[in-house]
This record gives structure tokens, C-alpha cells and sequence, in this order.
């Protein structure tokens, strides 16, 4: 449990620089029925908005490269054989997966980058499908290798405790929700604009395009969300931490408050004992 807080703890990064970017950063506006967006963020006053909306792109891949960091380690971890799972864990090889995934990143968002400049609508678009298609071919494989993790892991389920058994099929069954996220969150929305604009069969308004960014804005929230609710050591220790800022009992300490009555002396009781020999005396 320790070892997975590194690679849960990126993810959520990765996640919370994604929303940061394009929630405060980009804020775009989708301008339906027209294949156009404009930005009203932080990033308005800077650079061209091809490079803004890389940086968010950028973002994004590292997001689903961490997630797939995650799901390696997983898999490591409920194997019998416990070197691939001393390897995995060493800092070279975290740093190697880090490189990896920051290369992917780099090798997506520069050729989107020439295409969003010279602002070609077709060699975008035609660049966003096969992104699109990319990104749910990945999400489909890292589906069915999570589904494996859970076979390998009832598999060998007699070499965990209860407790450990209970934990690790939590935390396989919370990624396999969070590797869903992203196609419920980010790929329909961004699938709908594409095929509006493309096939031109629905027509969808401004509203729908604000609806849309809401949508992926939610992204991180709901992973944050998942791993509190469906991990029982944070969800315990959430729980315990608003309970300790939130009740007025635990942080407001007020000296107790005494009556007269309180202060009225002890009236003297008589008490009728009996002794090993049978006589009853009175105190």
C-alpha cells in the first residue's frame, strides 16, 4: 500500500494540472454550430492558442500514462513472484516510466501544435480522429489487461490475507473505473464535437459546448472521489479528518459548565455490608 501512494499520488497530479490548465487556464468556449473555440482563461494574453491547447493536450496524455504506470504496478503486485515487483518499484525504474510517458506526451502534442498554428481545419480534424481512435484503442487494452489483473488476482488469492485480498481487489477495481473515466468524461464530449462538425447530422448550440467542458472539467473531481470512496484506508481517514475540522465538539474546547446543583454536597449514604463471617455492618 505504501509503494502504490507514489503512483496514485501522480495520477492525482497529473490530474489535478490537467483540470488547473484547462478549467483556469484555457476556459474555452465552444462556439456550436461553428468549428471554432475561443479562450477566456488565464491564457488569453499569451502565445497563440494553438500552444495553449497543447499544454492541455500535454496534460491530458500524461494523465492516461499514469493511469497505465498504475495499472503496471497492479499487476506486479498480485503476481506470485515478487522480483518483477522489487524492480518496478526501484527509482530507476519510476524515473524511466516518468521519461516514457513525458516522451508520449511531447510526440503528440508537437505534431498538434503545427497543425493548430497554420489553423488547417481539415489536418486537425483529421488528426483529432485519429487521436480519438488512439486513445480508445488504449483505453479498450488497458481495460482487458485490468480484467486480467482480477483473474491473477483470484488466482492467487490464498497468498493474501483477508485484509491484504480485500484491499488489493479494491484498489484493481477502482482503476478499472478510473481507466473508464476518461472515456465518460473527456471521449464523448469530444467525440459528439467531432461528429457534429463532420457529419453534420445534429447540430449542437453554445449550451451544449459549455455543457461539454463542465463534463471534462469534472474529470479530476471524479477520480479524487473514486479513490476516497472505494479505498478503505482513505476513506477512513477522510472521514476522520472532517470529522475533526467539521464537528463543533472536537475543535471548539469550552470549560464544562456547573450549576448550583452540581455543588451540592454529597448526601451521606448508609451502606449495608456483610463480612466472610456472616455479620452485617453498616458504613
Amino acid at each position: 500500500m505504501a509503494q502504490y501512494r507514489y503512483f496514485l499520488c501522480l495520477t492525482s497530479i497529473w490530474d489535478l494540472i490537467f483540470s488547473a490548465l484547462l478549467g483556469y487556464g484555457l476556459h474555452p468556449r465552444l462556439l456550436f454550430p461553428l468549428s471554432a473555440a475561443e479562450a477566456n482563461g488565464l491564457f488569453n494574453s499569451f502565445g497563440h492558442i494553438g500552444a495553449k491547447t497543447c499544454l492541455v493536450f500535454f496534460a491530458a496524455v500524461n494523465v492516461i500514462g499514469s493511469q497505465f504506470v498504475c495499472l503496471g504496478y497492479r499487476f506486479v503486485a498480485v503476481l506470485p513472484n515478487q522480483i518483477f515487483h522489487g524492480y518496478y518499484t526501484k527509482f530507476i525504474s519510476k524515473l524511466l516510466w516518468q521519461l516514457f510517458c513525458l516522451s508520449c506526451a511531447l510526440g503528440y502534442s508537437i505534431p498538434l501544435y503545427s497543425l493548430l498554428v497554420p489553423e488547417d481545419v481539415e489536418s486537425t480534424f483529421a488528426y483529432a480522429k485519429g487521436i480519438v481512435i488512439g486513445f480508445t484503442t488504449i483505453e479498450l487494452l488497458s481495460c482487458a489487461m485490468a480484467f486480467c489483473i482480477l483473474r491473477q488476482l483470484r488466482k492467487s488469492s490464498h497468498l493474501f490475507s483477508n485484509k491484504t485480498y480485500k484491499l488489493q481487489n479494491q484498489l484493481t477495481l477502482l482503476l478499472i473505473i478510473q481507466l473508464a473515466s476518461p472515456i465518460v468524461f473527456i471521449g464523448i464530449p469530444v467525440a459528439a464535437a467531432l461528429l457534429s462538425n463532420l457529419m453534420g447530422s445534429f447540430a449542437l448550440g453554445s449550451s451544449s459546448g459549455e455543457v461539454g467542458m463542465i463534463i471534462i472539467s469534472l474529470y479530476a473531481l471524479n477520480s479524487s472521489l473514486l479513490t476516497i470512496l472505494f479505498v478503505t484506508p482513505y476513506r477512513k481517514y477522510t472521514t476522520k479528518f472532517l470529522s475533526k475540522w467539521f464537528n463543533p465538539r472536537c475543535r471548539v474546547k469550552c470549560r464544562p459548565y456547573t450549576s448550583s446543583v452540581d455543588q451540592l454536597p454529597t448526601p451521606n449514604v448508609s451502606i449495608a455490608l456483610r463480612d466472610t463471617s456472616g455479620i452485617i455492618r453498616s458504613s
